[in-house]
């Protein structure tokens, strides 16, 4: 199995030999690497004919971590929702399988949350813990949205107009980036989409963004 970066890649096949159907894979993440275990498992004689490419300097796709503020941070997937049996995650099934180390973690729950602030910094480790002052804002944000979520089910929104709209109506208007990092991480991550182009008297019902992943 070859990898092979910048999009370059080389012949495998030897003089005299018959050329097998060479499989070449687009970028090293975690699908990527399955295809290619499969194919090779499947069919030993190809593994030598896999060439995956791959544009950045480490396999593993969105699986990789980072020195944020002296801390070492995952870039990508972070939980395993679904570990009831009602939801059959098979992500969950392949991390028992292979032994994933990890804890049980309620991600709503506040001594689970470490905010730290490195934007005004300029040395990488350094940074300042804001994770008090972030939870403020997130209860601020949450009132606001409480108040728009009322607003819409007591029928007091006479025209359709944007989630953002309607928040600043009830007091969020947010300007620093702690206020735009909070209704990023409590909302939008959620609908995948910006506030202003969420439509108030849909997404502002009451448990319009529920999402139960188990």
């Amino acid at each position: 199995l070859r990898l092979k970066k910048r999009c370059s890649m080389s012949s495998h096949a030897t003089a005299g030999q018959p050329k097998s159907p060479s499989l070449v894979i687009i970028g090293a993440g975690v699908a990527s690497i399955k295809l290619a275990h499969t194919v090779a498992q499947a069919d030993p004689s190809r593994g030598a004919h896999i060439t995956i490419l791959e544009v950045n300097d480490h396999v593993g796709g969105r699986i990789c971590h980072e020195n944020f503020c002296g801390h070492t941070v995952e870039m990508g997937a972070n939980w395993i929702s679904g570990r009831e049996d009602a939801f059959a995650n098979p992500v969950w099934d392949l991390a028992k399988t292979v032994g994933l180390q990890g804890h049980a973690s309620d991600r709503d729950h506040d001594d689970s949350l470490h905010v730290m602030d490195c934007h005004s910094h300029n040395h990488k480790n350094a940074g300042s813990d804001v994770t008090t002052q972030y939870l403020e804002t997130v209860t601020r944000f949450q009132e606001s949205h409480e108040r728009a979520v009322a607003h819409v089910t007591n029928g007091t929104v006479q025209n359709d107009v944007s989630v953002r709209d309607i928040l600043e109506e009830c007091g969020w208007m947010p300007k620093s980036l702690m206020e735009k990092a909070v209704e990023h991480n409590v909302l939008e991550v959620w609908v995948s989409d910006g506030l202003e182009r969420l439509s108030a008297a849909h997404d502002l019902k009451a448990g319009a963004n529920d999402v139960d992943l188990g």
